[in-house]
């Protein structure tokens, strides 16, 4: 029986290569690590309001509004007609004078919000032309006043 020579080469060869897989994967996680953290840099926020802290003080008031909206006969609605959003206020509310603003809030981007007086035409309604909005979701905020009593809905469009 004869024995033949091991080939040190080929049996030494992964014993070798451990220390640069190591190595790379260190690096992969490193560069993973940075790019994270470069990107968490360039990404922009925005709270909600600017003074957040402050509006949770008076949050009951906001719940309150919107408890007067739900106690309403009729609610608050909208509908897209000929590139223009109508609001319709409730026969209701239309007794007396009806104040309050109209907000196109933007979550994404709160350089692009939109607040209005409320103007109501003979029928009760607020129209806001939408051909100055960029296409994508809005959250529809209408706060009015009537009687003294204030009333909140907020509704979810996406404007295409």
């Amino acid at each position: 029986m004869k024995q033949t020579a091991l080939n040190n080469s080929s049996e030494n060869k992964p014993e070798r290569m451990w220390p640069y897989g190591i190595i790379v994967a260190y690096i992969i996680f490193v560069g993973a690590t940075l790019s994270f953290v470069f990107f968490t840099f360039t990404v922009n926020f925005d709270l909600v309001v600017p003074e957040y802290y402050s509006e949770t003080l008076v949050y009951q008031d906001q719940i309150d509004r919107e408890s007067n909206s739900l106690g309403l006969s009729e609610q608050i609605s909208w509908e897209i007609e000929e590139n223009q959003l109508m609001i319709r206020i409730p026969e209701e509310l239309k007794r007396s004078e009806v104040t309050g603003t109209v907000t196109m809030y933007r979550a994404s981007d709160a350089s692009m919000d939109q607040t209005y007086d409320v103007a109501l035409n003979d029928d009760g309604i607020h129209s806001i032309s939408l051909e100055t909005l960029a296409k994508g979701k809005w959250e529809l905020q209408v706060k009015v006043a009537s009687e003294g009593k204030e009333y909140y809905s907020e509704f979810p469009i996406f404007l295409r």
